[in-house]
């Protein structure tokens, strides 16, 4: 499940964006993304500082986490549990 909220502080408006997975709460930022990189980026950032960073690349999407990078990357294309959020969010395609 997402969140949204937005602010307006100073005549401007801000947004920002939770995502909760299981029972743990990333914010989302997104990401500035190079066409060699892919059509959308996000970068999920855990309450503890933990970043991941999730990519839709031409070859689906991608993750930095290290269950994607150890168990899933080429054998799962589900992908891993942020894959899976951000796909069931909407933000990112599957393939």
């Amino acid at each position: 499940m997402s969140s949204a909220s937005a602010s307006v502080r100073g005549g401007t408006l801000g947004y920002h964006l939770d995502l909760t997975i299981g029972r743990t709460i990333y914010a989302i930022e997104r990401l500035p993304v190079a066409p060699a990189v892919g059509a959308r980026a996000y970068r999920l950032i855990k309450g503890d500082g933990t970043l991941y960073d999730v990519a839709q690349t031409e070859y689906g999407p991608q993750c930095d986490c290290p269950d994607y990078i150890f168990r899933r990357d080429g054998l799962d294309p589900a992908g891993c549990k942020h894959i899976k959020a951000l796909v069931g969010s909407g933000l990112i395609d599957r393939a």
